[in-house]
C-alpha cells in the first residue's frame, strides 16, 4: 500500500483542477497565492493521471527523496505511478480529493507557502525558488 506522506497527500488533495495546465504552467512563476496554487493544479492533475515524472518535476529534490523513502522506492516517479493507479481504482476517493481542493486554505509567506494536509495533522510546504512554486515538505 502506498504510504502517503503529508506533502503527497496535501498536494494531491488542495490542487485546483479546474484551470488548464498551460495556465496554470504561466502562473506557477507568479510569487502569489495564484501560484502556489496554480502548482497545485499541475501536481495534482499530474498526481491523478499517474504521471509520474511531471509530478516529481514539481517536487524539491528534498521531498522526492523522502517521498521515495517513505514508502521504500526507489524513486520519486514509482511512487506517484502507484498512487495515481490507486486513484484510478477508488474513483471515490479520487472525488474527495478534488472536492477538497476547492476549500484548501493557503497562506503565503514571502517565498513559502503553506497549505494543510487532508485527512491528517500537519502542513505541507512550498516553496519559491528559480522563478517557481515547488512542493518541499
Amino acid at each position: 500500500m502506498l504510504k502517503a506522506t503529508g506533502f503527497v497527500v496535501a498536494a494531491m488533495a488542495s490542487g485546483l483542477l479546474s484551470a488548464t495546465p498551460a495556465t496554470a504552467a504561466n502562473l506557477r512563476a507568479e510569487r502569489t497565492l495564484a501560484g502556489v496554487r496554480a502548482t497545485l493544479i499541475q501536481y495534482d492533475t499530474a498526481v491523478l493521471a499517474g504521471n509520474g515524472t511531471t509530478a516529481c518535476a514539481l517536487l524539491t529534490r528534498k521531498a522526492q527523496g523522502q517521498l521515495a523513502k517513505a514508502n521504500h522506492a526507489p524513486n520519486c516517479t514509482d511512487v506517484i505511478e502507484a498512487a495515481g493507479a490507486a486513484l484510478k481504482s477508488d474513483p471515490k476517493q479520487a472525488a474527495t480529493l478534488r472536492g477538497y481542493a476547492e476549500k484548501v486554505h493557503i497562506t503565503l509567506h514571502g517565498d513559502t507557502a503553506t497549505a494543510p494536509n487532508l485527512g491528517e495533522s500537519g502542513y505541507t510546504t512550498f516553496m519559491y525558488t528559480h522563478g517557481r512554486w515547488y512542493l518541499s515538505s
